[in-house]
């Protein structure tokens, strides 16, 4: 396990950083809006990024990188039909990325993380990015808790409880029957 405290003290930037990225990690599941999610998870992954650029995690920073520019894809593409497609060209990039930055099963964690991370932010339904984006968390919790990365592991967490409560709330209000016009 690793020493959080001296890993803080190390790089107190990388820290800064990783805290602003847990902000957003904490924001993004309360938002009901696609748009508004991405925003906040291209914040995140440009400010976690940079954390573990700062930490010496390769693989960790080139991921997130990676992902940024996916989510910048995604959120021009908009709703159009060949998003999806257009989208999944950053699988090979990540899996080259993780053979190039390869430190063992964490780098496993990290590609698998943000393979599942993308194939959610491809979709177009808030509730099944949700599902992929739920799939993602434990192994996402796992990396950072590998690499260090205090600020991450915590807002993993938050954001894994957050992220089930906003699923379960989806998930419902799209059960409840809708409501008939009053009469009269």
């Amino acid at each position: 396990m690793p020493d959080f405290v001296s890993i803080a003290f190390q790089s107190p930037l990388a820290t800064a950083l990783g805290f602003a990225g847990l902000a957003c990690q904490l924001i993004w599941p309360l938002f009901r809006r696609r748009r508004d999610i991405l925003i906040a998870q291209l914040a995140m992954a440009f400010l976690y990024g940079a954390q573990y650029a700062l930490m010496g995690k390769p693989c960790g920073a080139l991921v997130c990188a990676i992902g940024s520019g996916q989510t910048i894809l995604v959120m021009a593409m908009g709703d159009r039909v060949c998003r999806k497609r257009l989208a999944m060209i950053f699988l090979p990039p990540v899996a080259l990325a993780t053979l190039m930055t390869w430190a063992g099963p964490t780098t496993l964690l990290a590609m698998t993380a943000c393979t599942l991370i993308m194939i959610g932010r491809a979709q177009c339904d808030t509730l099944a990015m949700r599902s992929w984006m739920l799939a993602a968390a434990p192994l996402g919790i796992a990396f950072d808790l590998a690499a260090g990365a205090l600020p991450a592991l915590l807002g993993g967490l938050a954001s894994l409880t957050i992220a089930l409560v906003a699923y379960r709330r989806d998930w419902l209000s799209r059960r409840a029957p809708a409501k008939e016009p009053a009469a009269g």
